[in-house]
């Protein structure tokens, strides 16, 4: 794997995971999206917050039985855990 290809898929995951946990923590204390669009360290567009808002708020209302913990192992071997929604039966 290329050193040019790794920090731009570290930087790429650092944005989302600073973008999301910023956008849930602002939504919580009340924040609306144009607000939150202006306190992001890197840019995100109205669409892309209005996504993980209502993500967030769908996982806060769901009970926490409807979601599961799942082993993911990608093409490399790395192995991840994900929470997914439960399969209905």
């Amino acid at each position: 794997m290329s050193e040019d290809f790794f920090r731009n898929a570290l930087s790429n995951f650092m944005k989302d995971s600073a973008n999301g946990g910023a956008i849930r923590h602002l939504h919580d204390v009340g924040y609306s999206v144009e607000e939150i669009q202006k306190e992001l360290l890197f840019p995100a567009q109205k669409e892309e917050i209005q996504k993980v808002i209502d993500e967030y708020e769908k996982e806060k209302s769901s009970p926490e039985d409807a979601y599961e913990i799942v082993k993911v192992q990608n093409a490399y071997g790395k192995t991840s855990f994900q929470k997914r929604p439960k399969k209905k039966d």
